[in-house]
C-alpha cells in the first residue's frame, strides 16, 4: 500500500486488491521478494557505521534483479530477478553479523582504492560470494541459486551453473556502470572471458537506466 501511494503512482485507494490491480503481479512479486530479502536483515545500520549503507546496497541489488531479468528476457526460468537481488546477500551477513570485521573490509577499500573482493579475501580470507553461497546452502535455496551467488566474480571457473553465474556478472557490471545504488567500492570489475560470450551485454542494459530507477522507487515506496 506504501508503495501505491507512492509519489511515482498516485494510488488514492484503500482496498488491497485495488492495490495489487494497480501494479500489476510482475511488480507485486518484486516487491514481495525484495521485502522479504530485506527484512531478513533489517533496515537498521550496523553499529559500527561501514560506509556501506543498506539503501545503497538494496538500489544496487534490486537493480542488478532487473538487468538479470534483461538478460534472460528469452528464458522461461522466474529465479533471474531472485539471483540479482540475492548475489550481494554476503555483504549484508558481514555488516550485521560481523561488523568490526566489514569495516576494516571498507576502511581497506577507502585507503587502497581496492574492489571489496581483494580487501575481503586479504582481511578475512572469505568473500561475500563464498559467504553468498553459504548462506543460500543454509536457506536450503537451489544448487543454481547457490552457485550464482558463489561465482559472480568467477564464473568462467565454475563448474555447474556457469551461464546463469556469467548473467549475474554481467548484470552487475551493468549496474555498476549505470551507478545505481552502491555496492562497497566504485570499482568495476573487468568482464570474464566466459561472461563476455553471452550475447546480452552491458550497453544493451544500460539502456534501461531511467526504467529501473522508477523500478526501484517503486518498490522502496519512494
Amino acid at each position: 500500500m506504501r508503495t501505491c501511494r507512492s509519489a511515482y503512482f498516485g494510488f488514492q485507494g484503500s482496498m488491497m486488491k485495488q492495490a495489487v490491480a494497480f501494479l500489476g503481479v510482475e511488480v507485486i512479486r518484486k516487491i514481495v521478494q525484495a521485502a522479504v530479502i530485506y527484512n531478513a536483515f533489517g533496515a537498521e545500520e550496523d553499529e559500527e557505521g561501514t560506509a556501506l549503507s543498506m539503501d545503497d546496497l538494496w538500489r544496487h541489488s534490486l537493480a542488478t534483479g532487473m538487468a538479470m531479468e534483461v538478460i534472460g528476457k528469452a528464458d522461461k526460468k522466474k529465479t533471474h530477478f531472485l539471483l540479482g537481488v540475492l548475489h550481494d546477500i554476503g555483504k549484508a551477513v558481514f555488516k550485521f553479523r560481523f561488523p568490526e570485521h566489514f569495516k576494516m573490509v571498507t576502511d581497506l577499500v577507502a585507503a587502497e582504492n581496492m574492489s571489496m573482493v581483494q580487501a575481503e579475501q586479504e582481511l578475512l580470507g572469505i568473500t561475500h560470494a563464498e559467504c553468498g553461497g553459504e548462506l543460500a546452502l543454509h536457506w536450503d535455496l537451489p544448487g543454481e541459486v547457490r552457485t550464482a551467488i558463489a561465482s559472480h566474480h568467477t564464473p568462467g571457473i565454475t563448474t555447474q551453473h556457469k551461464r546463469l553465474a556469467a548473467m549475474v556478472h554481467i548484470a552487475d557490471i551493468a549496474v555498476r556502470t549505470m551507478n545505481i545504488g552502491y555496492a562497497g567500492d566504485p570499482l568495476i570489475p573487468a568482464m570474464d572471458p566466459y561472461a563476455a560470450r553471452l550475447q546480452k551485454g552491458v550497453d544493451e542494459i544500460v539502456k534501461e537506466k531511467d526504467q529501473f530507477n522508477r523500478q526501484i522507487d517503486r518498490i522502496m515506496g519512494q
